[in-house]
Order: structure tokens, then sequence, then C-alpha cells
């Protein structure tokens, strides 16, 4: 009952529970800037392709694996520790899907100011949401949470570490998944309302 009393709650990091909105009024006042803003990139040039193609990739590459980590994670990470699938060659591999996502959506828009913005929110998961998450986990899963953290790398991608037999796995809790598959659909239109943005801040009348 003690230990239960002292046990470290995610409710109790301001970090971790205010981080959607914090993610949304930052990246959503940097998007703002950069539509009213004239384009640092001409639009149509050879640049302007080449890093449509990149952000393309990042994005694409991002969101692949956020999926892959949720065919793992779904209807499980409340009942054990995940250490297979992506889980054995990186620790956050959702939060990593994520962040590459809003680089490829950097790469979009093609503005240091949304990259700022981004780098902001960057920080906030980086000092003080994830290690919030970690001292939950720690509290929970005691030494086999130091020893997973000992083997596995917090962001890098380790995937000499992955198993063939873990490479595919049937989502314990579909609804998690669909729900996930969802929310991708909606993250795919962030690319369309970039490229949109970038077509119509490079005109005369969108700025006036």
């Amino acid at each position: 009952m003690q230990e239960a009393l002292v046990r470290p709650s995610l409710k109790q990091s301001w970090a971790y529970q205010y981080r959607m909105q914090v993610t949304a009024v930052v990246m959503g006042a940097t998007w703002a800037y950069v539509a009213l803003s004239p384009p640092w990139i001409p639009q149509g040039s050879v640049i302007d392709w080449l890093t449509d193609a990149a952000a393309w990739i990042v994005f694409l590459g991002g969101a692949l694996l956020r999926l892959w980590a949720t065919l793992w994670i779904a209807g499980r990470k409340k009942q054990n520790l995940v250490d297979d699938g992506p889980y054995r060659a990186c620790r956050n591999p959702l939060y990593v899907g994520t962040f590459a996502m809003c680089i490829g959506l950097a790469l979009f828009l093609k503005s240091g100011v949304f990259a700022a913005g981004f780098g902001l929110v960057l920080a906030l998961y980086l000092w003080f949401v994830v290690p919030a998450e970690e001292r939950y986990m720690r509290s929970r899963f005691t030494d086999a949470y130091d020893d997973y953290c000992a083997r596995v790398p917090r962001w890098l991608l380790r995937f000499r570490l992955l198993r063939r037999d873990e490479i595919f796995h049937r989502a314990a809790d579909r609804g998690a998944l669909y729900r996930e598959c969802w929310r991708m659909v909606c993250w795919m239109l962030l690319p369309v309302l970039a490229e949109l943005t970038c077509h119509f801040r490079g005109t005369t009348w969108w700025t006036w």
C-alpha cells in the first residue's frame, strides 16, 4: 500500500499532461507565420522539387514506423513491458516516427521558423515528457526496466537487435490499430495542407 502511494504518476508531470496542447499551439503558430511570410525557396525550382522528395521520404518513413510500433504495443502496454519488435531496436519508436513526420512537414514548408518551433516541442519531449514516462515505467517494472534501458537505445534505431521472427506481429488490440490508421489518414492531410500553403504564399494576392 505504501509503495503504491509513493509510485510516480504521469499526472504529476505538467509536460506530459499538456504536451498535446503545447505542441498544437507552437506548431500552429509557426505554421501561421509561414503562411503569411514570403517563401524562402522559389516554387517550382529544382531545389523545391528535391526538398519535397526528401520530405515525402522522411514523412512516410515516420508514418510506417508509427504503424509498425502500434502493431506491437496496441493492447499490451498496460499489461507488461513491451520489449520486442520495434521496441527491441528502440525504446520510443512511436515518438521517433512522429518526430520524423514533423521533420518532413518542416521540409514541406521549407521554413526555418517552423523547424525552430518543432525544436521547442522536441526539447519539451526530450527533457520533460519522456523522462516523466521513464520514471513511471521504472517505478512499475523496476529492475526489468533498468535492464531494458541498458540493452536498448532511447532514440537511435538499432536494427541489428531485431529478431527475424519479430518483424511482423498481429495487433493484440485491433481497435487501437484502427484508431492509429485513422490518425494516419488525418496525418496524411498535413503534407497536402503544407503544399497548399507553399503554393498560396507564393502568390501576390495571398500576402496582399
